[in-house]
């Protein structure tokens, strides 16, 4: 048990209660198949939010918290999730939309496929828009909030950026 949560704050992130260090004393600590773990939590001010509280680990290399995934289960008071090693998990919320997504459109030659690159907030989910419809998607770097894909998207649109707790950020206009 850590109390509080690594002592870094992360602005998008409101922890609840202390985060739990998961340690495995022999080999890598890195699994074949993902375990489940699963964090209480309180029912006062997280019920509040509990659509918006999911599990975090805390990754030591780039010193960040990292949204693992949250599973309710309000008959045990946990929330789930699954991963492949043990590190520090903590139950945060987050209720801050991403920042809009910067978006470069580089057309092809051809005109017909476009490279599309940017950054949004590291983790999250990028959507682009092309006349109300879907017509792609890209996930941002956990460290750089990077991305890059390639698309038939050749005209104008609107890019969301999508953190893990499903928090949106407002459009972005692309051409």
């Amino acid at each position: 048990k850590i109390d509080p949560p690594k002592n870094i704050i992360q602005n998008d992130l409101k922890f609840q209660g202390s985060a739990v260090d998961f340690i495995l004393s022999s080999d890598t600590g890195i699994f074949d198949k993902p375990v489940e773990i699963a964090l209480p939590y309180n029912t006062g001010d997280t019920l509040k939010n509990l659509d918006k509280t999911d599990i975090y680990y805390y990754d030591e290399e780039i010193k960040r918290w990292i949204f693992a995934g949250g599973e309710i289960d309000t008959k045990n008071n946990t929330i789930k999730a699954t991963s492949y090693h043990f590190t520090t998990f903590a139950l945060a919320t987050d209720l801050e939309s991403p920042e809009q997504p910067k978006v470069d459109i580089h057309n092809s030659v051809d005109g017909l496929s476009s490279i599309i690159t940017g950054t949004a907030e590291p983790g999250s989910k990028i959507d682009f828009y092309v006349n109300g419809t879907l017509n792609g998607e890209a996930y941002s770097d956990i460290v750089t909030g990077e991305f890059a894909i390639k698309s038939h998207i050749t005209g104008s649109g609107q890019a969301y950026a999508e953190d893990g707790a499903g928090n949106i950020s407002s459009a972005v206009s692309f051409k």
